[in-house]
């Protein structure tokens, strides 16, 4: 891993898959803002704080995703620290259950690296607009729609680490599916940012810039795109499955294995129910099976 100074005290820590934010107290007490996948960030996370001697006062999650909270409780365990967390991303990780019945990423053998679940010390409730943490004020971006309760935060410089609210421009040219829960509401999250004037921001997949506005048009409309080209596959009535499976085989999407297959599905999805607010997709019931038409389309 890499530590890399943004703007003041807050620097970003360059993971294979992720930025995090990390936000220095003083020369050796620090806050981190999300923590990384366990299965390969936490050895070299625990290298790299090592190495500069920091001790890990607080932790801000972001939301419940393995690769934003995977090492909350290692770290919290590790160094007795204080962990803020949105309520509902904290009652999702509060337990294995919860996380596969909100995300449905558990594959049916149990894999899945489950000691990501914590429990918080801080929750921070929809109207918290601004938090304390380890004597340090932090602005907390609301930013719903990639997952229920996803923040964003901003850090006492004016640093906006912005967790997955937006992909860099090479992350979405790379992205064959994107993992937004609530479309409609992660599009508004985005086009809010436009308000936001920070001095500079952190995108956890993955840039470190001091420009949003072209990353918030070209995620709208990479969204907003891939919805399009899934309506486009959908050809008379067709069960959900037979569904993804006409999308994988037009965009030559292979899937290795259960583990991308159900993030796969869960993109899809997702995305569905998203054609379904707009009223361009209805979901009906032939032979017993839940199946999608175009509106207003008979069979």
């Amino acid at each position: 891993m890499t530590l890399h100074h943004v703007y003041g005290n807050t620097y970003a820590i360059e993971a294979p898959y992720i930025l995090l934010g990390l936000y220095r107290l003083n020369d050796h007490d620090v806050i981190l803002l999300d923590t990384g996948y366990a299965l390969t960030d936490r050895v070299p996370l625990t290298e790299l704080l090592t190495h500069h001697g920091f001790v890990v006062k607080g932790i801000i999650c972001t939301h419940a995703h393995l690769d934003h909270s995977g090492n909350v409780r290692y770290l919290q365990e590790k160094y007795g620290c204080r962990v803020a967390v949105h309520l509902v991303e904290g009652a999702i990780a509060a337990s294995h259950d919860s996380f596969c019945a909100n995300y449905g990423l558990a594959t049916p053998d149990g894999k899945g690296s489950f000691e990501e679940c914590f429990i918080a010390t801080d929750y921070i409730a929809p109207n918290v607009r601004e938090m304390e943490l380890c004597g340090a004020k932090f602005e907390i971006l609301h930013l719903p729609g990639h997952s229920c309760g996803h923040i964003g935060v901003v850090t006492p410089d004016n640093v906006a680490y912005l967790s997955d609210a937006l992909m860099s421009l090479p992350e979405l040219h790379a992205s064959k599916m994107p993992t937004t829960q609530f479309l409609h509401h992660d599009i508004e999250s985005k086009r809010s940012l436009h308000k936001l004037e920070a001095n500079a921001y952190i995108l956890s997949h993955k840039a470190i810039t001091i420009d949003i506005h072209n990353i918030i048009e070209a995620n709208v409309t990479y969204y907003e795109g891939k919805a399009q080209d899934i309506l486009g596959e959908l050809q008379g009535t067709m069960t959900l499955g037979n569904w993804l499976k006409v999308y994988c085989q037009k965009y030559g999407i292979r899937i290795r294995n259960e583990e991308s297959f159900l993030i796969l599905e869960y993109g899809f999805n997702n995305l569905v129910a998203y054609l379904e607010e707009l009223s361009l997709v209805e979901m009906v019931i032939e032979e017993g099976l839940r199946c999608y038409r175009r509106k207003g389309e008979t069979s």
